[in-house]
């Protein structure tokens, strides 16, 4: 028995040694460079040590292969190509598009539930007709539509502060916190159509399901792992990235929501709208027709992806940009002294859509705070048939069908070659040296067809709550503030280690104006 049992352990260890072997020597005839191959955790392993964070880890993976333009890594397992040169990035994102039209499988509707029907991981035709179908909610049209409701909730978030019981001694806070119940109430109301005011009440059950379902533990980065390694066996195993009851929670809120305006004839400029267009049961009179047949779970999950991205990924761009404002004061009351002068020409009126996009110095901080602090560190896509790629050097490397490439969104954000200083946190790079910045070394929601859908929507949103408490009260150091930003190496989400702590001060007082001319 002993004998057996040394045997059959024996033969476990050789075939682990030889798949480990296959998978470590699958770039030696590549004509690229590569990363060694570390079982289960690829080249991230000090992600899952929590060594390092998201953004770090891409930093180095980029700078390590300096003067490749491609290189081979392990995405845990799986071998992927990490493109690093901008016109190589151009040509897979661009002009070979249908090349690499889709990015990888994270799930089906069993274990990936709403998320796995969405927009993000939808493929090929059924992509296609999705995208087209949403692209009428993010015309400039409807965001100037979309802008009245989104001033709306700024607008009660900034009175929230006036009316704060601590607000003459400053009120320190953890500002994500903050910014998360704002997107959320932007988030309902111009995607599901309901008014909530989370800030006076975070216990709303929309609010909480947000919470729940962004807020990535320990447990759901493993089970995201173990879906995205062991397909098969977790859905075998029925092992779901997200609990049936949320996706039962969005499929009722949005059907809810359809079936109640079609009977009561009201149409709203929010996503609702358009996906009810896509049912064909929108009562507005505009012609529209449905691209395809779409079910209630394709639409409900489209809201579900708005959800998703808006109230974690956008909420976390906001508070990086109070935090670098506050680090970085001269900045702040240059951006400040541009409200005042747009207040100043508006005259009493409210802030437009038009005057908005108009403030070049906004614009500067909030590119360069996505620039520093890209929500997507890192992008794919999936080649979908042999594919030649030709370096700079005239170098061929052949990427095959099904393989995948990744494009180090942070590592380009930060290679001195196309950003000189890249921790310094410098609006300037996007204020007078435009000409230097191009779509393929920056990519904050993505490049190409496949760039994020509501990107403007996230930059209006962004900007609108910045202008609206930069109006009345100004970012400083609190008790709490950790300068410089610590990020959290717990998992695959940016985040601040310790919080994102940040005071606000009142602008109309004696103190301010002493502040602002120092």
């Amino acid at each position: 028995m002993i004998i057996e049992t040394i045997a059959l352990l024996a033969v476990i260890a050789f075939l682990l040694y030889k798949w480990t072997m296959t998978k470590a020597n699958y770039f030696v005839d590549r004509n690229v460079k590569y990363d060694r191959f570390i079982p289960i955790f690829g080249s991230f392993l000090d992600i899952f040590l929590k060594r390092k964070s998201i953004i770090d880890m891409i930093v180095e993976l980029h700078t390590k292969f300096s003067g490749e333009q491609i290189a081979g890594i392990f995405d845990n397992n799986n071998p992927a190509f990490m493109i690093r040169d901008p016109e190589i990035i151009k040509k897979i994102t661009v002009k070979e598009f249908d090349h690499f039209t889709n990015h990888r499988s994270f799930s089906d509707p069993e274990n990936g539930g709403l998320f796995s029907l969405s927009l993000f991981t939808m493929k090929s035709q059924k992509w296609k007709d999705m995208r087209s179908t949403l692209s009428p909610a993010f015309t400039g049209s409807k965001m100037r539509l979309m802008f009245d409701l989104i001033r709306e909730v700024s607008d009660q978030a900034r009175k929230f502060f006036l009316n704060h019981k601590d607000i003459e001694n400053g009120v320190e806070l953890d500002i994500k916190q903050f910014f998360t119940r704002f997107t959320n109430d932007v988030i309902a109301s111009t995607a599901f159509g309901i008014k909530i005011d989370s800030l006076s009440d975070e216990t709303n059950e929309f609010y909480q399901m947000g919470k729940t379902v962004t807020n990535f533990t320990a447990l759901q980065n493993m089970k995201f792992l173990f879906v995205l390694n062991f397909k098969y066996l977790a859905k075998v195993l029925k092992i779901r990235l997200f609990e049936k009851k949320y996706d039962d929670y969005f499929i009722r809120l949005v059907t809810d929501a359809m079936k109640y305006r079609k009977e009561n004839k009201i149409v709203r400029n929010d996503v609702i709208n358009i996906l009810m267009d896509a049912k064909g049961m929108s009562v507005s009179d505009n012609g529209a027709k449905p691209i395809r047949e779409w079910t209630d779970e394709d639409l409900v999950a489209q809201c579900f992806l708005f959800f998703f991205a808006g109230f974690e990924t956008v909420s976390t761009a906001m508070s990086f940009a109070a935090h670098e404002l506050m680090a970085n004061p001269d900045i702040q009351k240059r951006l400040i002294r541009e409200i005042e002068e747009v207040k100043e020409t508006l005259n009493g009126k409210p802030l437009s859509y038009e005057v908005l996009n108009g403030m070049k110095y906004l614009d500067a901080v909030v590119n360069e705070t996505l620039r520093k602090w890209p929500g997507a560190p890192v992008i794919d896509r999936v080649c979908n048939e042999d594919y030649v790629v030709e370096d700079m050097d005239k170098k061929k490397v052949v990427i095959k069908k099904d393989e995948v490439v990744f494009i180090p969104v942070a590592g380009i954000h930060y290679d001195p070659e196309f950003y000189p200083n890249p921790k310094v946190f410098d609006p300037d790079r996007f204020f007078e040296n435009t000409n230097d910045i191009h779509e393929f070394n920056y990519m904050p929601f993505g490049v190409g067809p496949r760039k994020c859908i509501a990107n403007r929507f996230a930059l209006m949103e962004t900007k609108v709550i910045l202008f609206n408490l930069l109006s009345d009260f100004s970012f400083r150091k609190g008790e709490k503030s950790v300068v410089p930003m610590v990020l959290d190496p717990n998992g695959f989400q940016i985040k601040a280690k310790h919080g994102c702590f940040v005071k606000l001060v009142q602008n109309n007082t004696p103190e301010h104006d002493k502040w602002m001319n120092l």
